[in-house]
């Protein structure tokens, strides 16, 4: 394994930056990204690292992955001192039931559960899945006067997920969507700037793409590149997933095409990753092929940006237990590095 991406994965998915929140996880990434060149917050979030600067007659390429990540908010406490929730972002509720979670606010942060009702006291009933509205927050509360003291309405919830080793060099653990993409482009972007290169290089790490994609849309507005290339997280097979369908987890990223994509650089994609020897699974999409990921944000702004879509497959996602290939997220760097060095001039 990168011990190196290994230390800024488990940096930036154990900080907390859940949809709209995200300064906690913007600082951590801030302080991964401060010898690579200027950096700034945009007003609605969004981490900018201007990594290369070339002649105004040059490209300009912009590196995207998203910050945010999915959680909570609290929407009321009931008289017993039990919080009720709503979600931000998507959210597996299936996975929800018994979570560790945590409750952010000015006061500090205060730990919980997420209660269920025994299965022994559902004998007889008809089992079902509920849904966020029906579930409740144990914080340890006596009543609602204790749990008002502490817990203001609007506190933002995120999910505790310690980040593990698994065999044959995966790891999982909460936030994997979509930090493990933002380490693979940050080391794609250390990769670029020793590299002999033709053109502007800004990273941009998105906010708010859980809740609508505006942190990637204002920001990419605010930079105009002519050019960007979005990493994302995608669907990885799984047990009760087909292996034709969906990617493996270690068989590298995947190049997508399709819709408002731009296609000459998905063929440069491909090539860059055959010079290469950079193992990748072909993601045709259907639709206007930007949907479900801030490209659809970042294509259509100003003038237009030529937009390229590579993603990371990932297994269980949205829930606290989200696993990846690290070897697969450094191939993905070494794809975007490549790729920038030789195409974009």
């Amino acid at each position: 394994m990168n011990m190196q991406t290994i230390e800024m994965l488990q940096l930036l998915t154990q900080s907390t930056g859940v949809s709209g929140a995200e300064e906690q996880a913007v600082a951590c990434a801030a302080n991964l990204v401060k010898d690579l060149g200027e950096t700034y917050v945009t007003p609605l979030g969004s981490l900018v690292c201007k990594v290369k600067t070339a002649g105004p007659e040059k490209p300009h390429i912009m590196l995207n992955a998203h910050i945010d990540e999915i959680g909570m908010i609290v929407t009321r406490i009931d008289k017993k001192g039990f919080l009720k929730v709503s979600r931000v972002g998507g959210i597996d509720r299936r996975m929800v039931l018994s979570s560790p979670v945590v409750v952010h606010t000015e006061n500090g942060d205060f730990r919980g559960v997420v209660g269920s009702t025994p299965p022994h006291l559902q004998q007889g009933k008809e089992r079902k899945n509920p849904t966020l509205d029906e579930i409740y927050l144990d914080m340890g509360f006596d009543n609602k006067e204790e749990a008002q003291a502490n817990i203001p309405l609007g506190s933002i919830v995120s999910f505790e997920g310690p980040m593990a080793n698994l065999k044959n060099g995966l790891v999982c653990g909460k936030a994997m969507d979509d930090r493990c993409c933002c380490v693979s482009m940050i080391q794609a972007c250390k990769m670029l700037k020793e590299m002999d290169t033709g053109c502007s290089v800004t990273l941009m790490l998105s906010a708010m793409e859980e809740t609508g994609g505006e942190g990637a849309q204002t920001a990419a507005f605010g930079i105009d590149p002519t050019h960007s290339i979005v990493m994302d997280v995608t669907f990885a097979s799984a047990p009760d997933m087909s292996k034709e369908k969906y990617p493996e987890l270690a068989n590298g990223p995947t190049i997508s095409c399709g819709g408002a994509q731009d296609s000459k650089m998905f063929r440069q994609l491909l090539e860059t990753a055959k010079e290469h020897n950079i193992p990748y699974t072909l993601e045709a999409s259907g639709g206007n092929g930007v949907s479900g990921t801030d490209a659809a944000g970042i294509v259509n702004r100003r003038a237009g940006i030529r937009t390229a879509i590579i993603g990371l497959p990932l297994r269980n996602m949205h829930t606290p237990v989200e696993v990846i290939s690290v070897e697969a997220l450094d191939h993905a760097a070494n794809l975007v590095a490549n790729f920038v060095a030789k195409y974009i001039r």
